[in-house]
């Protein structure tokens, strides 16, 4: 179970929900919306990029990996993906719908896909925990900054509105 949950903070997975949630916002002529999803997910990505590279830490060795691992291990960058990713969707989602047992549903949802994607990275030995914190803190700021600049156009003007509560 570990290697499947690790499955959905990898770039293939969140590439596909992304691509999948472009589309249907798109569709759903919510073109504002569809480039906020796709830039917050893009510069999260290359702001991964840019820690790991920055800070190079290695993989821990203590154990065997269970899943083949090819970048530096800080931050995590599949808690940081799936962090930013499915809370930045969460938002959007809860966003679009009255009803509060709908939006807290969507906000626990992609809480737990998060944290399941963090954990099974320690639990797999490709991660230390600091890094998984650190990708999860990493991850939620930026979808934290960009739902904020969301909110900034949208008062604007700039945005599709949300339903409001």
């Amino acid at each position: 179970m570990a290697r499947d949950f690790t499955g959905l903070g990898g770039m293939g997975v969140l590439a596909l929900i992304t691509t999948a949630s472009v589309c249907y916002l798109l569709m759903m002529r919510k073109r504002h919306a569809a480039l906020f999803l796709l830039v917050a997910v893009l510069g999260g990505l290359l702001l991964s990029i840019l820690l790991k590279e920055s800070f190079d830490r290695s993989r821990p060795d203590l154990v065997s990996h269970l899943s083949h691992v090819f970048t530096a291990s800080f931050p995590s960058g599949h808690s940081m993906m799936s962090a930013l990713t499915y809370l930045t969707l969460g938002t959007l989602l809860a966003r679009m719908h009255k009803d509060r047992h709908l939006r807290a549903f969507f906000f626990t949802a992609a809480i737990l896909i998060a944290l399941l994607v963090g954990i099974s990275r320690v639990y797999l030995g490709v991660h230390w925990p600091s890094d998984v914190l650190a990708g999860w803190a990493f991850g939620a700021l930026w979808a934290a900054l960009c739902w904020r600049l969301a909110m900034w156009f949208q008062q604007r003007g700039a945005v599709e509105p949300g339903v409001s509560p």
